[in-house]
């Protein structure tokens, strides 16, 4: 396939989704233009619908109004068995991760309703394509000048950049131990809490057809790494950030069909079915929750929502209230 030009298994049935579409309406206009006055069958032969399409891909190409999506590098990634999710190769599927999050969310979860949030909403500017970035292709060797094909490919690389700020985005981490920094920046509200599960049961629990799902853990540079493609790009954070320890998972559009629709209905965070319960380890409720709070909440958790009491603790943060 790669033989073939295409960068990517994206990219291929991107283009062939594409280009299926375009010939298929032309297929159509002829079989109206052939057909016959004294019957209400069509006479034009059935492998010509073959030729057609041969000729669309020589003739027309990407200039038929076929768009490409940027993609990352499927090659740095395991595809699970079966499924449209892509891990990363030294990623060990039985390992713990864990979710700050509001209560809203963990109910939404005991619907199968998982939340997804979009990149340009997160505050860090690097994380929105907001920021000025060092791209390898922006130096050239000691002495010479810049060829034309690397200013073209910064440019490039910075325009894919700016796209991904429209990914929907999960972050998770890895860190084992209660941060209460975690605790103030994603799930200040005292009605929060700490999911646990592992990568292997949250895989498990997704059906996505419409998605591509990548999952690898964020590597933290400093401020003056240089970025040398976007996959590089997607799971980089600064060194201040290190302390997070984030998992980081993308769901991206896997055809025409749902970048259309995520232009029309995604214009901000979303909530995406699950096949199944997520099977949680363990929750944690939240330092800032009162004690009267965090008793009546541990018995409407157990229930209402039929969560197992075992499961739920509270914070091992002792804080004056």
């Amino acid at each position: 396939m790669y033989a073939f030009g295409f960068e990517s298994v994206q990219s291929y049935y991107t283009y062939r989704h594409g280009l299926l579409r375009y010939s298929s309406r032309l297929w159509w206009a002829m079989r109206r233009s052939l057909k016959s006055e004294t019957s209400d069958r069509y006479r034009f032969p059935r492998f010509s619908l073959y030729i057609i399409k041969i000729i669309t891909i020589l003739r027309f190409g990407e200039s038929a109004g076929i768009k490409i999506i940027d993609m990352l590098d499927f090659k740095r990634f395991k595809k699970s068995e079966g499924k449209n999710i892509y891990v990363a190769k030294d990623i060990n599927p039985n390992t713990s991760i864990f979710k700050y999050t509001e209560l809203f969310n963990l109910l939404m979860l005991s619907c199968n309703q998982f939340y997804v949030g979009l990149k340009k909403n997160f505050s860090d500017k690097l994380e929105s394509g907001e920021e000025f970035l060092i791209l390898n292709s922006d130096f050239a060797i000691a002495g010479e000048s810049r060829h034309e094909s690397q200013v073209k490919k910064s440019k490039q690389l910075r325009q894919e950049i700016e796209k991904t700020k429209d990914w929907l985005t999960a972050c998770w981490t890895l860190k084992q131990e209660e941060d209460f920094f975690m605790w103030k920046t994603y799930a200040p509200n005292p009605f929060s809490v700490r999911i646990e599960t592992t990568i292997q049961d949250l895989l498990g629990t997704f059906d996505f057809d419409d998605y591509n799902i990548f999952v690898d853990r964020t590597n933290y540079k400093d401020t003056k790494k240089c970025i040398k493609d976007i996959t590089d790009y997607a799971f980089y954070k600064y060194n201040f950030y290190k302390g997070e320890e984030e998992l980081r998972i993308y769901f991206l559009p896997a055809d025409m069909h749902t970048i259309e629709t995520d232009e029309h209905a995604k214009k901000t965070d979303v909530y995406l079915q699950l096949k199944s319960p997520l099977p949680i380890k363990s929750l944690l409720l939240s330092p800032f929750l009162r004690p009267v709070s965090k008793v009546k909440l541990k018995e409407l958790l157990e229930q209402q929502f039929k969560i197992d009491s075992s499961l739920i603790h509270s914070s091992q943060i002792s804080l004056k209230h």
